[in-house]
Parts: C-alpha cells; sequence; structure tokens
C-alpha cells in the first residue's frame, strides 16, 4: 500500500513539474526589430484567441517611441514627435492621430503589462510585421531610415522626406505652380484627340467641365459617378466635373502618415502619366486638414499630377464602396461610370497588383 501511494504521489509531482514547463514553452515567443532581438524584462508576449499579444512598450520603445499609462482612461499613449496612437484596454479598435482602425483581438491587460495584437497598429505605421511560425517570431521590418532622425526631423508627419527636407521645401517654394496646373485643363485633351476621327466636335465639350458632362459623356466614356465640392492641395475648387469624362474611375485612399502610402506616389503618378487619358484617377487623402502642406511636398516630390482631396469629402463614395470609411490605408478602389466596384476593392501597397487590375479593367 504504501509502495503504490509513492508511486502515486511521485506521478503527481512528475506531472505538476511538467505544467510549468509546458507553459513556459508555450509563451516562447520572440520579437525582433530590422533583424534585433527585442527583451521583455518581465511579461513576453503570448498568445490569446489564436492572437500573437506583445507587450506594448517593449516593442514601441525599441521602434523609438515613447511610451505613458494614462491611468484614468486606462489607455498606453504612444508618440513620437506629432505622431500619437492611443491604445485603450478592452477596446478592439486603436486610435492614430483621431483616426479609428480595427483590432483582431481588444488589448488588454496581463501580469500588469499592456498586451496587444501588434501587427494591425505597425501595419498601419508603415512597417512590415511577419509570423514565423518554425521559430515563433514576430519580425519586425522597415522605417529603419526614419528611426534614428527623428528627433532632428522638421515634422513627423514626413518621416519619408526626412533626409532632404530642405530640397522638398524648395521645391514647393519655387515651383508652386507645378502641382496648381489642374490635369483636367489637360487630360480630356487627351481622351479627346483619340475619339477625334469618329467625333471632330467632341473637343469643345471637354473645354467646359461642368455637371453637363454627364449627359454628353462620349460613347465608351463616363463622368465621375459621385457629386462632391471639395477643394484640392492647392487650394483650387473642384468637383466630379474636373475629372472628366473616363472610362473608369482608380479612387485612391492614403494618408501622409503613412510610409507604404508616400511610397506608392510615384509609381501611381506614372501609372496616370501613361493611362490618364483613359482612367481617372483621384486621391482622397485621410488627414487632408491636418496635413496639408506635407502632403503637398510630398505629391510634389512624387511627381503626382491628379487631384487629391479630403477623404471625408467622398463618405458617399466609400459608404457605397466598401461600407464605410477605409479600414487601412493604402486603400484603392476601381468604380465605373454607375459607382459599381470593379474587380476587388485592394489594400495595400501592391503596385504590380494595381497596375494589373487597372489593365485587367481596360480590355
Amino acid at each position: 500500500m504504501k509502495r503504490k501511494l509513492f508511486i502515486t504521489t511521485a506521478a503527481l509531482l512528475f506531472a505538476l513539474m511538467l505544467i510549468p514547463a509546458a507553459n513556459a514553452y508555450a509563451g516562447e515567443i520572440a520579437v525582433s526589430v530590422n533583424g534585433q532581438p527585442v527583451v521583455f524584462a518581465d511579461q513576453n508576449p503570448e498568445i490569446v484567441d489564436g492572437r500573437t499579444l506583445v507587450p506594448v512598450a517593449g516593442v514601441f520603445q525599441a521602434l523609438g517611441f515613447e511610451v505613458e499609462w494614462n491611468h484614468s482612461e486606462r489607455q498606453a499613449v504612444i508618440t513620437r514627435g506629432t505622431d500619437t496612437v492611443l491604445i485603450t484596454v478592452g477596446r478592439d479598435t486603436f486610435t492614430r492621430n483621431g483616426v479609428d482602425s480595427p483590432l483582431d483581438v481588444p488589448a488588454q491587460i496581463i501580469n500588469e503589462r499592456t498586451m496587444l495584437p501588434i501587427a494591425a497598429v505597425l501595419q498601419n505605421l508603415g512597417y512590415d510585421v511577419d509570423w514565423d511560425s518554425a521559430s515563433r517570431t514576430v519580425a519586425i521590418a522597415g522605417r529603419v531610415d526614419v528611426i534614428p532622425p527623428v528627433a532632428v526631423a522638421p515634422s513627423a508627419e514626413e518621416p519619408e522626406t526626412v533626409e532632404e527636407p530642405e530640397a522638398v521645401d524648395e521645391e514647393v517654394a519655387e515651383e508652386p505652380e507645378i502641382a496648381e496646373e489642374p490635369e483636367v485643363a489637360e487630360e480630356p485633351e487627351a481622351a479627346d484627340e483619340e475619339l477625334a476621327e469618329e467625333e471632330p466636335e467632341e473637343p469643345e465639350a471637354a473645354e467646359e467641365p461642368t455637371p453637363e458632362l454627364v449627359a454628353e459623356a462620349p460613347e465608351g466614356t463616363y463622368a465621375f459617378p459621385f457629386e462632391f465640392t471639395a477643394t484640392d492641395l492647392n487650394g483650387n475648387e473642384v468637383n466630379a466635373a474636373s475629372l472628366g469624362e473616363r472610362e473608369f474611375f482608380l479612387v485612391y485612399i492614403w494618408g501622409t502618415f503613412c510610409g507604404p502610402c508616400v511610397r506608392s506616389l510615384p509609381g501611381l503618378a506614372e501609372l496616370h502619366e501613361e493611362l490618364g487619358d483613359r482612367v481617372g484617377f483621384i486621391g482622397l487623402l485621410t488627414d487632408f486638414d491636418r496635413a496639408t502642406d506635407t502632403a503637398i511636398r510630398q505629391t510634389n516630390d512624387a511627381g503626382v499630377e491628379f487631384i487629391n482631396v479630403a477623404a471625408n469629402r467622398l463618405t458617399d463614395l466609400t459608404d457605397s464602396a466598401i461600407g464605410g470609411p477605409a479600414p487601412a490605408v493604402p486603400f484603392s478602389i476601381l468604380i465605373d461610370g454607375n459607382g459599381n466596384v470593379i474587380g476587388e476593392t485592394m489594400r495595400g501597397a501592391n503596385l504590380p497588383r494595381l497596375r494589373s487590375a487597372v489593365e485587367e479593367a481596360l480590355r
């Protein structure tokens, strides 16, 4: 009897010893930033409801952000320059510069540390986040050029231009006319040249960008299907008729704070130059009112000539196409003359995919 009791007790003790070991193994999730491991002092990342939760402070401090805790709001306040991210415990959204975005699972407190699914926030900030299941590692990469010089940057709203802020400013100051030449006056003529053999009188209609163009659109082309009145980046009043008539329209939703958005601008400018006579381009800027000067520098530097307006001026479009504001930026939508979405909406800065979708729609 004593022997059986001893064996049973020993087996129980052995099982109890395995429990912490198993838990420790389950928590062995590593995080790296641009190849360098992040060391967490007292709370490692954990998987909760199928999502990897990472301590807020450790990762963002490794990326050069300041992290503070607002006890009354149960909120982590993450800042760098004028860029502010708010993460509230229990909420399934986070806020960046006043704009809310979704989280896969709410932020929560584990062992007195605020934990959140880090991928959504970092991707919104312009980083690449990958999960290596073999090594159980969250690999964060990108924006290495802007992390060290943040303290001396002229503005945290323009990380992409931090290396040459003066050169960009000089271009804006010396050549304000570059972006003040509305593409509307030039591009409809290019579209009319293709139709000149069949309809030689059509160019006269393109010279009067008025709402009546909806009824007078040439065969195969259409006016922009959503009415709006707005001011572009150069202070010019624009509306639906300013886009002329095209076979369909590309709507690009972006923000000056979004690294992938800004890096995509030169490619979009090139695509617009190639196909602007057939495809109407319009940019919807989510932080138009807060970062107009930054947007002017970024678009001028990229050679962008298509119209950009505040995103909230075209809520009818986003409500109709995607059921509300863009869930992330950059976000691209192709619409026809009736406002119907062509193909699928495109999330992210995948220019080859966007070009392929445009070319497919033109066939």
